[in-house]
């Protein structure tokens, strides 16, 4: 679950003592309200398609046709595939987004996340000494700025959402560090680490699960 797709981060219990656990998810009215109007877009240009080449396959007079010029029923064929194509990422996606969930459990010894994905679920944990830091992030878009707090990894994959807000002070900032007992870090440590990512030391589990 990528922290970009993370829209809520749920504490249980107090936020600055250990274990640290997170519940994070996407907002559900948004993509909920997305996934409508692309699954309606998909039907309004797909369908009509769909019935064409039902009523070509039924039609006496229109396999005849298509029987003497085939390259028409290629190029119907193609039309439809292109546009299946096109609509079936975007609502996978939003699907994935609707429904992901990932929770987060961190102890002076170990990050263990667990998600739980629309297509299957996995868990894998690692060592917190294995992190570098904690990242003060600020992430800009078209509905505003949204600061966040990373722990960072070398492995991009592994660096974890801490915190959403509005504003995070820096006494938010020290309070997680001390708890931690890491140091905060530059936020282009969230793109160095993908120049530099290590082989796996061995310490760190990886587990898929079945859907």
């Amino acid at each position: 679950m990528r922290p970009q797709s993370v829209e809520r981060v749920e504490i249980s219990g107090p936020a600055y003592t250990f274990p640290l656990q997170a519940h994070q998810s996407a907002a559900r009215a948004p993509n909920a309200l997305h996934l409508s109007l692309m699954s309606l877009l998909a039907c309004g240009i797909v369908l009509p398609q769909v019935a064409i080449a039902g009523f070509a396959v039924v039609s006496p007079e229109l396999r005849h046709v298509i029987a003497e010029q085939p390259m028409i029923a290629l190029q119907l064929a193609l039309a439809l595939v292109f546009w299946i194509a096109l609509f079936a990422w975007p609502l996978r996606a939003l699907f994935a987004r609707l429904t992901s969930r990932r929770d987060v459990e961190i102890t002076p010894e170990t990050v263990a996340v667990s998600d739980d994905l629309a297509f299957g679920s996995s868990a894998w944990s690692a060592p917190l000494a294995s992190y570098r830091g904690v990242a003060h992030h600020i992430r800009s878009s078209l509905s505003g700025n949204r600061h966040e707090l990373v722990l960072v990894h070398a492995d991009p994959r592994r660096s974890v959402l801490l915190m959403i807000s509005d504003h995070i002070s820096e006494a938010d900032v020290a309070r997680m560090t001390n708890l931690l007992r890491l140091p905060q870090v530059p936020a282009a440590e969230l793109y160095g680490a993908r120049a530099s990512r290590p082989a796996s030391s061995g310490t760190e589990v990886w587990t898929a699960m079945p859907a």
